[in-house]
């Protein structure tokens, strides 16, 4: 049996995914319990998906494009971690 080999940006993009969706189902699950920890875990895995995302900065080439792919995953965490904030903030009765 073959192991798929995947990159680090697909694993850090799912769980970004996974604690999104945790920010949205959080204020509905535990209505008394402080997003404030869901938003900041949220946070951190859309900011490492950004970091692997980007090209890594070099000065003979300074203004790098992302991969086609690399931008798409990134746009979709990037919409999923914008809605997510949004619902949650909007739907949660305490923040911190």
């Amino acid at each position: 049996m073959l192991a798929t080999q995947r990159s680090p940006l697909s694993l850090v993009a799912a769980l970004s995914l996974a604690a999104s969706f945790l920010l949205i189902v959080a204020p509905f699950v535990l209505p008394n319990a402080p997003i404030g920890p869901f938003i900041l875990v949220n946070w951190l895995f859309f900011i490492a998906t950004g970091y692997l995302a980007m090209p890594k900065f070099s000065w003979r080439r300074p203004f790098q494009k992302m991969e086609p792919a690399e931008f798409k995953l990134f746009r979709l965490v990037l919409i999923a971690f914008t809605l997510a904030g949004w619902i949650a903030f909007f739907n949660a009765k305490t923040i911190i």
